[in-house]
C-alpha cells in the first residue's frame, strides 16, 4: 500500500515537473520572439529620429532586450510625434514608443517648465515590455 502510494506521488510530481517546464520553455520561447520583433523594429525607431546610445540583453530565466535612445524635444515636438503615430497605425513597436513619448510631453506641459534635454527613451523588452521617456538625467 505505501509503495502504491509513493509511486502515485513520484507519478504526479514528474507530470507536474514536465508540465512547468514545457510552460517555462513556451514563456521562454514566447518572450524570445518578443524581443526579436522589437529589435528589428529598432531602426525604425532610428529613421524616425532616435538614436540609440545603449544595448543589453540579459539571458536567464526571464529574459531582457534593454536599448536606451535619445533623440532632441526640437526635432521630435509634439506635432511629429502626433504624425509619426498616425502613420504607423500598424507598429505595435511604434505605437509603444511615440504613444509613451506622447503622454510624457502631455504631463510635462502641466508642470509649465521649459523642456530639459536631452530626450531619453528607455526600452525593456521582456515577456510584458516597458517603455520609459524621460526629460533630462536622473541621478541615482
Amino acid at each position: 500500500m505505501i509503495e502504491k502510494l509513493k509511486k502515485a506521488v513520484q507519478d504526479t510530481t514528474s507530470a507536474v515537473v514536465d508540465k512547468a517546464n514545457a510552460v517555462a520553455d513556451s514563456v521562454r520561447d514566447k518572450t524570445m520572439q518578443i524581443m526579436e520583433d522589437w529589435a528589428k523594429a529598432f531602426p525604425k525607431l532610428e529613421a524616425l529620429g532616435l538614436t540609440m546610445t545603449g544595448y543589453q540583453i540579459n539571458m536567464g530565466i526571464n529574459p531582457c532586450l534593454s536599448a536606451e535612445f535619445t533623440g532632441a524635444h526640437t526635432s521630435l515636438s509634439k506635432e511629429t510625434i502626433k504624425s509619426i503615430l498616425a502613420e504607423n497605425k500598424q507598429n505595435p513597436v511604434v505605437l509603444s514608443v511615440f504613444g509613451a513619448m506622447q503622454s510624457a510631453y502631455y504631463l510635462y506641459d502641466f508642470m509649465e517648465h521649459p523642456l530639459i534635454d536631452p530626450l531619453i527613451v528607455n526600452v525593456k523588452v521582456q515577456l510584458l515590455p516597458e517603455v520609459t521617456v524621460r526629460f533630462g538625467t536622473i541621478d541615482a
